[in-house]
């Protein structure tokens, strides 16, 4: 398994318009830290006892680890925005977040330094005490 099998998948939808909103007002994690523990930021990505809402609290407060290229902070603050708006379902349910269609690449810039960053600390399907395939990512977009 790849390190960008393990992580989640960006979705673009038809969502592209509540996030162009998102976009030109601001986002919770843009002010979010540029200097943050890398294990900390792991540990954050991959909470499973947090509702998403709460895991895009953490991730805003404690930000990206310094080194991240802007693509892939301008990903990390699209995720963040995602996963609060997915309120509260459990963190263990998401596998993607959906982005406005133009900030694709920079959503799979993020994810692609999740995986490759994160690896250890990502969920594998066995991790998943029902069985569900969750905690595994999916490449497909809706519908």
């Amino acid at each position: 398994m790849t390190a960008t099998s393990r992580t989640r998948t960006i979705v673009v939808g038809l969502a592209a318009l509540l996030s162009v909103g998102l976009t030109a007002c601001g986002g919770m994690a843009d002010d979010a830290p540029r200097d943050a523990d890398t294990q900390a930021f792991c540990d954050a990505f991959y909470d499973r006892d947090l509702t998403a809402e709460k895991v895009a609290t953490k991730l805003a407060e404690i930000g990206t680890p310094d080194g991240v290229s802007a693509d892939q902070r301008r990903g990390f603050e699209l995720w963040v925005e995602g996963l609060d708006n997915e309120g509260d379902t459990p963190n263990t349910q998401i596998d993607r977040v959906e982005v406005p269609q133009g900030d694709r690449d920079v959503a799979e810039a993020f994810t692609d330094y999740v995986g490759t960053t994160c690896l250890a600390e990502a969920p594998s399907p066995t991790d998943d005490p029902t069985g569900s395939p969750s905690q595994a990512p999916s490449s497909t977009p809706p519908s």
